[in-house]
């Protein structure tokens, strides 16, 4: 995993893309130190008042905020706490609409200003030039994904790296198509094929 040190120095910025304004942001995090700011730990944004999108914490390491192309924000989200601890941090942007996930649930949403893409790096843990309130932690397991991912996607791509154990991916070749299944069957793994004993998502 990656560290940003809260200065500027160690954030990981990634060069100017096309990506319109329906995508999906993940990353876990691990706080250190107390928060004082408005720490980024996604933004493409060089000002908070700028065209751009960003996510945020909000003085706070079990807060989090979004913004879309100007200054309104849907803010003051609880999450658990990153302090010392990793968390799984999820933003759904689908035009104006957005979502925001921490270990695979639903925390919150509302509406923002649609996202543009205004040619600038996007960069974890700092803001777009790594010039303002950046993050002092770590990041890992970052993800950029060109759509609106479901609730259910979501959850299996949390539980896939918190509690791998319990899925299973499965191909049927016939149909070319996938399924992922959590496992529900408690402590006893002594019925893998019992289908009582898995969640279907939508198979893909």
């Amino acid at each position: 995993n990656a560290r940003s040190t809260g200065d500027g120095v160690g954030y990981l910025s990634i060069p100017s893309y096309t990506l319109g304004n329906t995508f999906t942001v993940s990353g876990w995090f691990k706080a250190f130190g107390t928060f004082s700011d408005y720490e980024r730990i996604f933004s493409r944004k060089e000002d908070w008042t700028k065209a751009g999108w960003e996510v945020y914490f909000c003085q706070h390491p079990a807060k989090v905020g979004v913004e879309g192309n100007d200054s309104k924000q849907v803010n003051n989200l609880s999450i658990p706490s990153v302090q010392n601890d990793w968390v799984n941090i999820v933003a759904v942007y689908s035009g104006s609409a957005c979502s925001l996930y921490a270990n695979g649930v639903r925390v919150g949403g509302g509406t923002v200003t649609a996202p543009t893409d205004n040619k600038l790096p996007l960069s974890i843990g700092s803001s777009s030039n790594g010039s303002y309130m950046s993050f002092y932690g770590k990041y890992d397991e970052v993800r950029l994904t060109g759509s609106a991912l479901s609730s259910d996607r979501i959850r299996a791509d949390y539980l896939t790296v918190h509690d791998p154990v319990a899925f299973l991916r499965a191909r049927n070749e016939d149909a070319n198509r996938v399924v992922t299944a959590e496992w529900v069957g408690g402590g006893n793994l002594a019925n893998l094929l019992d289908s009582a004993n898995w969640r279907c998502f939508n198979a893909t």
